[in-house]
């Protein structure tokens, strides 16, 4: 009578896991510190929380989709997610879109010639760093950026620290809100050695969407360091505030 049942419940633990090997790995890594897989058309569909414990970088079209939930990333030396070509694009699908990527200091780095697009959900931060930091091309077509002591965009050329670059820096406002001490920042690459400056390297086009910060738009041009920025606005809200 006894062999029996052991041999009964050997036969329902190893059913048990058959059955636990057909699921992918990604369902039991979600939650803790990894993303789900992407699907065949490289969009990423979040099912619980995740916490991130080192950054995530895009090499290829991917599409994020939040889902209502939240990405989180405490790291001080890094960015949640860079963008090192392609695009990232960020969507969330559920009907409140309350899903976020909140980190410590930066949730997206692009690189030269790489782009990051987002049309819904909430991008944060929690201390003076920068929330999304652009070399390449920013398209906000909704959804938020907030960060209560730092930089909403930041958009630096890379000639900056690379003469020989080409590259062009855009940020692309189309809707959504910004709410930060600043706003969108923009570094041109400064004055060039013969004395030229190119107005084109880091360009602002604003046609919807709301700043609410302390500096709106900021250019400073530091004495020519950060010179070399175009902002074209036809639409959209800068507003000031109180404590900016």
């Amino acid at each position: 009578m006894l062999k029996r049942k052991s041999k009964r419940v050997l036969s329902i633990v190893l059913a048990v896991a058959m059955i636990v090997g057909l699921f992918p790995i990604a369902a039991f890594a979600e939650g803790e510190n990894q993303l789900p897989q992407s699907d065949s058309n490289e969009v990423i569909t979040l099912n619980g929380d995740v916490t991130l414990t080192s950054t995530v970088t895009i090499n290829t079209n991917t599409i994020i989709n939040l889902n209502g939930k939240k990405i989180s990333f405490e790291s001080e030396d890094a960015p949640a997610f860079k963008v090192a070509s392609g695009t990232l694009t960020l969507q969330d699908s559920s009907d409140e879109m309350p899903g976020s990527i909140s980190v410590k200091k930066t949730a997206i780095y692009v690189d030269p010639g790489a782009a990051f697009v987002l049309d819904n959900g909430t991008l944060e931060n929690s201390s003076n760093s920068v929330v999304v930091d652009n070399r390449g091309t920013v398209t906000i077509n909704g959804g938020s950026v907030k960060t209560t002591k730092g930089q909403g965009i930041r958009n630096k050329s890379p000639r900056q620290t690379d003469p020989s670059s080409t590259a062009v820096v855009t940020c692309n406002m189309n809707g959504g809100s910004i709410s930060a001490t600043w706003g969108i920042t923009l570094f041109g690459p400064g004055v060039s050695a013969d004395g030229r400056v190119d107005n084109n390297a880091v360009v602002l086009n604003m046609t919807k969407g709301t700043i609410n910060a302390g500096i709106g738009i900021s250019t400073n041009a530091s004495n020519g360091a950060n010179a070399g920025c175009t902002i074209n606005m036809t639409g959209g809200t800068v507003a000031g505030i109180e404590d900016g």
